[in-house]
């Protein structure tokens, strides 16, 4: 039998404090807000989706530390491989570049939709999803 490993996971939409779908990290280790290295593209309905798109900007969101169980549960939610891509994002955790997951749109599946582009962005020039208010 295996130990359990630890993954890092960088979250940017429901999965955010005070999101829809933040119940799902209740018990991981909140490590703070960072952004990513790597520029995407977002869209947004009542969700941010991001694409892998080079020519967009970095993402604002927050990192947090899961198990292998955990993590699973969050694949489930993003249904990875129809809806979604878990990828490796370069992002700051404690002033280091370190390598975290990352749900990325899969183009395939995305490109057709109407949802709008989402250009909100922070002081610092990054997306910053905020969950719309009805």
């Amino acid at each position: 039998m295996t130990a359990p490993m630890t993954h890092r996971v960088f979250v940017y939409g429901t999965l955010k404090r005070n999101g829809s779908n933040h119940g799902l990290l209740i018990g991981a280790s909140f490590m703070g807000e960072t952004a990513t290295r790597q520029r995407f593209r977002m869209i947004s309905a009542s969700f941010p989706v991001i694409l892998d798109k080079k020519d967009g900007w970095p993402v604002h969101g927050e990192i947090y530390h899961v198990n292998d169980e955990r993590l699973a549960s969050l694949d489930r939610l993003e249904r990875v491989g129809r809806l979604y891509d878990r990828k490796i994002a370069d992002v700051i955790e404690n002033d280091r570049e370190v390598k975290a997951h990352i749900y990325v749109g899969r183009l395939e599946y995305w490109k057709h939709t109407d949802m709008p582009p989402w250009h909100q962005t922070n002081s610092n020039g990054e997306l910053d999803w905020k969950q719309p208010t009805l």
